[in-house]
């Protein structure tokens, strides 16, 4: 059986909107729903976040992807 790897590349800098994936959106973050959707969906077998940003890195392992 395959396994799939979902990757989610962050980074820390944004050219128009500073820290836009870690910045308050629907109660949430840009960063915190991606990781939620691929966590959910059952094609997908590991959830991995790919980040030059230690906090972005450190959501990541909050919601206990790699």
């Amino acid at each position: 059986m395959e396994k799939y790897t979902a990757l989610i590349a962050v980074r820390k800098g944004s050219q128009r909107i500073k820290s836009k994936n870690i910045k308050p959106f629907c109660n949430s973050s840009l960063l915190e729903i991606k990781i939620q959707q691929a966590v959910r969906c059952s094609l997908i077998d590991e959830v991995v976040v790919s980040s030059d940003c230690e906090k972005m890195l450190s959501m990541a392992k909050d919601y206990g992807v790699k």
